[in-house]
């Protein structure tokens, strides 16, 4: 039965996910990236397998699957492993490397050059050795300086707009690996739900802009205040106060008395992801990024997690 569902479940993202592919053909060049909705995951590539999926997994799909079903910005979180940088969840490493995940999202940019990519990136030490991580950032610092498409790689600036971006990818780290990003850092990340402490980040890159995180993500007990945390941000995005302010919101969270399993993501997703969307489907105007699990998979286990509704209705909101 679950095999059953699981193919479905693939058929609707086929289907529904090709009608996303390219949408930001249809945004103006002119459009402040800052002004956009962008579909995003959380934990992005636990979606092409980890070492313990029943813990670690967020995700249905892989990185390739995800951006095909209209996903545009990715939460990765490599770790010195080695002589690599392998993407973790936590203490479980996924079947990618930061690397290759670049190398992906960079082949379909080459296929799709109206499109550009946003990523989040923080590094993920719980598991490391003090030597692992002193070594993370002088390999990231490395990798991102020489990487092979380094001119797929765009510093950041306040104005960024839809055509400066196209075929590129902005770097956004939550943490330092040397004096000049490539890309920019992220300072004062916030997981509160109290709207304030949200509103203290900042992108700096060539330039400083003003950044409100929402990403509130125990909500067992808290189902509630995390609905009302997001549709607050969503609706703040709109307002003449948050003019010029980039936004992250996060769908994403675990709704579990105890365990963090891939169970409680599956039904954090289901209780919230299609709220969001109709929520979304009521107004216009933009959004921000909103972050999700499940981004691209209406089902999971036998879970409706609504991830492609959920993308349909932010990708919409460029458009109302």
């Amino acid at each position: 039965m679950k095999k059953i569902i699981l193919t479905a479940a693939l058929v609707l993202l086929t289907a529904r996910g090709l009608a996303a592919m390219g949408w930001m053909s249809r945004v103006a060049d002119s459009v402040g990236v800052e002004q956009m909705s962008i579909p995003g995951s959380h934990d992005s590539a636990t979606g092409c397998g980890t070492t313990c999926d029943s813990l670690a997994r967020t995700q249905e799909v892989d990185i390739a699957a995800q951006f095909d079903a209209g996903v545009r910005a990715y939460d990765f979180r490599p770790s010195s492993e080695g002589n690599t940088l392998r993407i973790y969840h936590g203490l479980y490493a996924t079947d990618a490397t930061f690397e290759e995940a670049l190398d992906t999202l960079v082949s379909k940019l080459e296929k799709e050059p109206t499109e550009f990519v946003v990523i989040v990136m923080r590094h993920e030490d719980t598991h490391e050795s003090q030597a692992e991580k002193a070594a993370w950032a002088p390999m990231m610092k490395d990798l991102l300086n020489n990487y092979k498409h380094r001119d797929r790689l765009i510093d950041f600036r306040p104005g960024l707009t839809a055509g400066d971006m196209r075929g590129r990818i902005l770097i956004l780290s939550r943490d330092k690996y040397g004096d000049t990003p490539v890309g920019a850092y992220i300072d004062g990340w916030a997981h509160d739900a109290d709207f304030a402490s949200q509103g203290k980040a900042v992108i700096s890159g060539r330039g400083r802009a003003a950044l409100h995180v929402q990403d509130f993500y125990d909500t067992y007990n808290a189902l509630d205040t995390k609905f009302e945390s997001i549709v607050k941000v969503i609706d703040y995005s709109q307002s003449p106060e948050s003019a010029g302010k980039w936004i992250i919101n996060h769908a994403s969270g675990y709704y579990s008395p105890s365990t963090v399993t891939v169970d409680a993501y599956r039904a954090n997703a289901a209780m919230l992801n299609g709220k969001v969307a109709r929520y979304l489907g009521e107004g216009r105007g933009r959004a921000g990024i909103i972050m999700m699990d499940f981004a691209g998979a209406d089902i999971s286990g036998d879970s409706r997690v609504d991830g492609q509704v959920l993308i349909d209705a932010i990708i919409e909101r460029n458009f109302r």
